[in-house]
């Protein structure tokens, strides 16, 4: 899957997510290139983006912690409900290396969850695993 066209299913994605929770669960996320201790983002929509890269490290520890030893491959996921403030929420691996994180700003995964709603709006983000599991993200200049 090319950048634009995984970029557009994570918006719609999100969309569907807000709708079935009744307002906005993730207000950020990015796409990274992970390889070993060095990060790129690849894309970013949020609240934070003229300081979300200089934050990455720090704002990944917790969801690193929690997801040690998960799957990896494209389609894998996880949440991570002991991160709060801007520390990642979510992630779901979208191509060999590459990540879609995901986070809420103000509430954590642990909050959000508190709503019944909540159920529902996983539903989406499930999908969109679903999605990149049949159809990794192939990152311009990857052949």
């Amino acid at each position: 899957m090319t950048p634009s066209l995984a970029f557009e299913k994570i918006r719609t994605a999100f969309v569907r997510m807000d709708a079935f929770y009744g307002r906005t669960v993730f207000d950020e996320w990015a796409v990274l290139a992970l390889e070993g201790a060095k990060v790129a983002v690849l894309a970013y929509e949020g609240p934070r983006r003229d300081r979300f890269a200089t934050a990455l490290h720090k704002d990944l520890v917790q969801l690193r912690t929690d997801t040690e030893g998960e799957r990896r491959e494209p389609g894998a996921f996880a949440f991570s409900r002991g991160a709060d403030g801007t520390a990642i929420d979510a992630y779901i691996v979208v191509g060999a290396g590459v990540y879609l994180v995901c986070n809420n700003t103000q509430e954590s995964v642990a909050e959000i969850a508190r709503d019944p709603r909540w159920r529902q709006a996983q539903v989406p983000f499930a999908d969109l695993a679903e999605v990149f599991r049949h159809h990794p993200l192939v990152p311009a200049g990857v052949a």
